[in-house]
């Protein structure tokens, strides 16, 4: 068996991220995304979320592979994003990451999602303002 020559690999190499880095996959997300035709808005919304979610990763010391991501990975990032942002916003990006995963299994990266026992956050109805009888007379007098 021949021994490969070391000597000429270099660092960019040693440290070029896996094929199955979460932030790798968010670029064949994307060109997957353009070439279904989606609009521009949702393609910055799903692999805005797929980048937020991968930076969470890395910044949090979990692992950023895409067959190494788990279920507590998932709901963490949920977690922190409800202490963040409003309930609806963390449901946008759970459905985001849903999306992602859901390609993830279909290009064959993964076998199962991560998030199959995931469940999405919930939001509380919020009441429409009513405008009072009373306010709507003044506003036609007006």
């Amino acid at each position: 068996m021949e021994v490969p020559d070391v000597a000429h690999v270099t660092t960019l190499e040693l440290s070029a991220p896996a094929l199955n880095d979460v932030l790798v996959l968010a670029r064949s997300f994307n060109l997957s995304l353009r070439a279904r035709n989606r609009s521009p808005e949702t393609i910055k919304s799903y692999v805005g979320t797929v980048e937020m979610f991968g930076e969470f990763l890395l910044a949090s010391g979990f692992p950023s592979l895409i067959d190494r991501i788990g279920r507590e990975h998932v709901e963490s990032f949920i977690a922190g994003q409800l202490a963040r942002w409003k309930p609806k916003t963390a449901r946008i990006h759970y459905g985001n990451l849903q999306q992602f995963f859901k390609w993830c299994v279909e290009e064959g990266e993964i076998t199962e999602t991560p998030m199959r026992n995931v469940r999405p956050p919930s939001v509380p109805e919020v009441p429409v303002p009513i405008i009072s009888d009373d306010h709507l007379r003044r506003i036609f007098k007006a």
